[in-house]
């Protein structure tokens, strides 16, 4: 049976084994890659591929994979890679609920950087839910200047939604008018 998106159900569990599984059995003690080795650029590409073409597209699961972005196939979707301010945190910090130290602060501005370099268009930040719950104005802050300087993008889910959306929405702007981003 086929789901909305045109999956078989055995085909979206083979696509969540490939997104899941490191973030499933995360390693705190190797906080700039994850357990078997590979980088945050390897699953922008590898997961994003398998998921927007529908397997059609495999990484080699060794990247990083930036000579997949000549060879990506045409689609009738637009597709764009961001990298997760929570997997920035969970690679760094894993679940601490605290500000990050200069050398987290600098280990997760240097992921940021790899995830750009590969051809991220930007950052998304999930300041609703843990850990990025954690990080406060000028932790995203000093994110936003570094996509400044690659000229990217800043995509977020407001901290709060409901009663404190306006407070929310302000923080998120100041971000972007701090950082002279979009």
């Amino acid at each position: 049976m086929l789901g909305k998106a045109g999956y078989t159900g055995e085909e979206a569990a083979r696509a969540l084994m490939v997104v899941l599984p490191d973030v499933l059995h995360f390693d705190r003690s190797k906080p700039a890659a994850y357990p078997n080795g590979r980088g945050l650029t390897d699953d922008v590409f590898d997961a994003r591929l398998a998921l927007v073409t529908n397997g059609q597209v495999s990484g080699d699961q060794t990247g990083p994979h930036s000579d997949y972005l000549d060879t990506f196939p045409n689609t009738s979707v637009n597709a764009g890679m961001l990298v997760g301010h929570n997997t920035l945190r969970l690679m760094v910090m894993g679940m601490e609920n605290r500000a990050p130290t200069d050398d987290e602060l600098g280990a997760m501005i240097e992921l940021l950087e790899q995830g750009l370099r590969a051809g991220a268009l930007g950052m998304s930040s999930g300041l609703f839910t843990p850990p990025g719950s954690y990080a406060k104005p000028d932790e995203m802050q000093a994110f936003g200047h570094v996509l400044k300087r690659h000229n990217a993008a800043y995509f977020t889910h407001l901290r709060d939604e409901a009663s404190n959306v306006l407070e929310a929405v302000q923080e998120a702007l100041d971000v972007a008018m701090a950082c002279e981003v979009h």
